[in-house]
């Protein structure tokens, strides 16, 4: 048998060394595009994503989180009467129900029930359409009118209406200091 020498022995070992050094290099840098490739995927996702809950956020809620507080309720029922150049002392009635669950769902509805004396059919539109745009969780659940006095002047209807919106609030959560 023919001895190999040491310097081709050692050139052999580094060829070795560097094709395993080139095979490994080769793999790293195909799990890295790898990565690549899904970061990029991931990315995406999650820019859709981002741009649907920018949409949904846009989107009027169905429910709110909690009950809307007195002020909160009675400023938007001020500026509702602003717009609808009705008086403070045209608004004769507020009351606010007891919230009710509605059906086996977790959400409860709260109804509070105005009444507008003196007032025109104009200004009864204007009045709830303001009080229920869009955005506001506040919607019209019912409207009965009547003629007061004769009919003939421009403010000769009294409006009973009610207004709701809904409360998402799980069996398990205890609503207006009472439990479900």
């Amino acid at each position: 048998m023919k001895r190999f020498s040491q310097a081709g022995v050692a050139v052999s070992i580094i060829a070795l060394v560097m094709i395993a050094g080139i095979v490994w290099s080769y793999f790293f840098w195909v799990d890295g595009c790898n990565a690549a490739r899904s970061a990029a995927s991931d990315f995406a996702a999650c820019r859709r994503l981002a741009e649907q809950i920018e949409a949904l956020k846009k989107k009027p809620s169905l429910a709110v989180s909690r009950e809307l507080r007195v002020t909160e309720l009675s400023s938007r029922l001020e500026a509702a009467l602003a717009k609808a150049d009705l008086a403070a002392e045209d608004l004769v009635r507020v009351s606010a129900e007891t919230a009710r669950r509605l059906g086996d769902t977790a959400y409860l509805e709260r109804e509070t029930q105005l009444t507008l004396r003196d007032v025109s059919l104009r200004q009864v539109i204007v009045f709830l359409t303001t009080l229920a745009a869009e955005g506001s969780g506040l919607s019209v659940s019912s409207i009965r009118l009547t003629a007061s006095r004769g009919v003939g002047t421009e403010g000769d209807w009294a409006a009973e209406l009610a207004v709701s919106y809904l409360v998402y609030s799980p069996r398990s959560e205890v609503v207006s200091g009472r439990p479900d």
